[in-house]
């Protein structure tokens, strides 16, 4: 028999951001830009961990509790970052350098 799952709100928030962020970079049109194998790598585990991430919480292998809180905000980060940046790897990467070009007041 079966027991209970028991469903916080951070779980279903969790799922949510982990399978929309794999989604997201399973759907990236790249375009015209040049194919990298290194960005495509990284793409691919990006893919990897939130989908297994988000299907481990899906399936209750995995809670939210049992996780630490600083993961839980770095995942949180990282699936806002992924939806900014449109999917596109390689400008998620670059990002740090076009923030700190944007604040520089020179």
């Amino acid at each position: 028999m079966v027991g209970k799952i028991k469903v916080n709100l951070l779980d279903i928030l969790l799922i949510i951001l982990s399978l929309s962020s794999c989604l997201r970079l399973l759907f990236y049109r790249r375009g015209p830009s040049k194919f990298k194998v290194g960005y495509s790598f990284i793409a691919y585990l990006f893919i990897v961990s939130s989908g297994a991430l988000g299907i481990a919480i899906l399936t209750g292998i995995l809670h939210s509790m049992q996780l630490p809180k600083a993961l839980i905000a770095l995942l949180i980060i990282v699936a806002i970052a992924i939806f900014y940046c449109g999917g596109n790897v390689a400008r998620l990467l670059n990002l740090p350098r076009r923030i700190q070009h944007d604040v520089n007041l020179r």
